[in-house]
């Protein structure tokens, strides 16, 4: 079952229940190989725009979230704070790019990062 939502800019605020943190999202950092196929090829698809995108197979969750096209390479998402509320799973992330003075490949790059997790039917916030 793939999935996709986004709540870009305004993060876990929607509802009141939203924002009060029950725990922690236990979850790892997957790169490409270890992700489902069918989520590696939504996220090709979709690379070019900021895209979050989930895929869940009744025992494990992926979160893909990815900030579109940026002018060239360096750039990287980093995740960081992943937590459950009572009806939504939160994840705030950061997008770093090239120290100053850092040689980079000057052709576009289409920086993402996806978690694992244990399997849930909560909505996810995503706060850029």
């Amino acid at each position: 079952m793939l999935t996709a939502a986004a709540l870009l800019s305004s993060g876990c605020s929607a509802r009141r229940a939203d924002r009060e943190k029950t725990g922690e999202l236990e979850y790892e950092t997957v790169d490409g190989p270890e992700l489902p196929e069918t989520l590696r090829q939504k996220i090709e698809k979709e690379k070019d725009e900021p895209f979050l995108l989930a895929y869940g197979d009744g025992g494990r969750l992926y979160i893909a979230l990815g900030y579109g096209e940026q002018e060239s390479g360096g750039y990287s998402v980093r995740i960081e704070e992943a937590y459950e509320t009572e009806d939504a799973v939160c994840i705030r992330t950061c997008l770093t790019g090239p120290d100053e003075g850092e040689e980079v490949l000057r052709e576009a790059d289409y920086p993402w990062a996806a978690l694992e997790a244990d399997y849930t039917e909560k909505r996810i916030l995503w706060e850029m």
